[in-house]
């Protein structure tokens, strides 16, 4: 890759900044444990819709805001509180903003719990913005959350750098045009990654991979 071409840098959290991974796939079990129920539920379950129409079965149902409210407080208390940083994150950030490099973060995760986890980690203040999916109203299976985050950044597409972990948001920038560095994130499969290495510029487990490249050299 050339560093060179790239003027501003978007993010994913999960997975990306945060090693957080891990709770988001436990995340139907601890549900099960705060209801009383069986763990083994929540992983029969398959996925969080399959496991609250189980619960609806079961006689315990929510609007969509009281799901979200039950999962994401999960999240913030029993996961983003204890997750670490993925590694090298903050040597890459602060060499980042050393260089003048705008920085974003575009998230699945609602934007009030991202935010918090975010400064609960330390690393908030390196980003002027976070566009999150569950407000934006369009998710990454489609390319324009990353151009809206593009242009916050007042860049077009070609001159973002984007980090992702996960296969399909790897696969909707490779289409839409965007660089992507992809960062393993201890979850996904074998064949995932094999995937992910053939559409991503370059693939990393440590950020400090990246310094060592270049990618952010001292400003002159």
């Amino acid at each position: 890759m050339n560093w060179s071409d790239y003027r501003g840098f978007l993010f994913d959290m999960d997975g990306t900044l945060l090693d957080s991974m891990g709770g988001w796939r436990t995340l139907r079990q601890r549900i099960c444990r705060k209801q009383g129920l069986p763990e083994q539920l929540g992983l029969e379950a398959g996925s969080l819709d399959g496991l609250r129409a189980e619960l609806a079965r079961r006689g315990m149902t929510w609007t969509d805001e009281a799901f979200a409210e039950l999962f994401y407080g999960i999240m913030e208390e029993e996961i983003y509180q204890n997750c670490g940083l993925k590694p090298g994150i903050r040597s890459f950030l602060e060499a980042a903003r050393e260089r003048g490099i705008p920085m974003g973060v575009v998230t699945a995760t609602r934007s009030a719990t991202a935010l918090k986890a975010l400064q609960q980690a330390g690393i908030g203040d390196f980003f002027s913005f976070l566009l999150a999916v569950p407000e934006f109203g369009i998710d990454k299976t489609e390319p324009d959350i990353y151009e809206a985050g593009a242009a916050q950044l007042g860049l077009v597409p070609e001159e973002v750098l984007v980090f992702e972990d996960a296969l399909y948001c790897v696969r909707t920038l490779h289409t839409a045009g965007f660089a992507v560095v992809g960062v393993e994130d201890g979850v996904t499969t074998p064949e995932e990654w094999a995937e992910i290495q053939s559409l991503a510029g370059r693939t990393i487990s440590d950020y400090r991979a990246l310094l060592a490249d270049g990618c952010c050299p001292p400003p002159v």
